[in-house]
């Protein structure tokens, strides 16, 4: 289960793989990921992550968003820290068969990819912390994905899986440099006869997010599955 690379990933869009609300379409009736609200209507995110599904003959589940408050000089602002997406395939009955050949292939996709967690419990909280710190001015012209780390792949249940990982973005936005890294972790569902992907994604500030997001996309496959 694969789509593009698209642009407005500084707004947290995702892809499949390893490469790079009331009113929000589809959020009606679908379970909300704990901590997490629909997104407002006509958020930009939303509406360009359903035209994707869409194309792709997919159907745009929900998005869902936290928020922070940050205040400045002219007013106040909630800035989304952390979104999340549901998209289902269509068009034919699914089996845990077809479950297990997408996480073979997830599996072949991820092999040439830097795995975070083999490291020791030191050396990987030093790594995010590293990447972490490495937000901020950059001499990337253009927007691009840097090469994502894996943090893992899990089979906690016969009809999910989970991919986490971590991906570094670089874009250029008025002449000035942005990093953005965060924590991405997608969930394939098996519900009845229905594949469903779900994507929570959080912008990395400190290492406890990484197993926070993990226990966020796991609750939330649980609660879809159940659905």
């Amino acid at each position: 289960m694969k789509l593009p690379f698209v642009g407005l990933i500084m707004l947290g869009l995702f892809t499949w793989g390893p490469t790079s609300s009331d009113g929000s379409p589809g959020s009606k009736g679908f379970p909300t990921p704990e901590r997490l609200r629909p997104c407002a209507p006509g958020d930009l995110v939303a509406t360009a992550e359903a035209g994707v599904a869409t194309k792709l003959g997919g159907e745009f589940l929900g998005c869902f968003q936290s928020a922070i408050g940050v205040q400045s000089a002219a007013k106040a602002a909630q800035m989304p820290v952390e979104y999340a997406f549901a998209i289902a395939l269509r068009s034919r009955v699914y089996t845990l068969g077809d479950l297990d050949n997408f996480l073979s292939k997830v599996k072949d996709q991820w092999k040439n990819f830097d795995p975070l967690s083999k490291d020791f419990k030191e050396s990987y909280t030093n790594r995010l912390n590293n990447l972490i710190k490495e937000n901020g001015p950059s001499p990337y012209p253009n927007i691009v994905s840097i090469k994502p780390i894996l943090v893992s792949i899990e089979r906690l249940d016969d009809i999910y899986y989970m991919v986490t990982s971590i991906r570094t973005y670089v874009l250029e936005s008025n002449g000035k440099h942005v990093r953005l890294t965060k924590v991405n972790s997608d969930a394939v569902v098996l519900r009845n006869s229905q594949l469903i992907r779900l994507t929570i994604q959080r912008t990395l500030s400190d290492p406890a997010d990484v197993a926070q997001v993990q226990g966020e996309i796991g609750d939330w496959a649980r609660a879809v599955a159940k659905n």
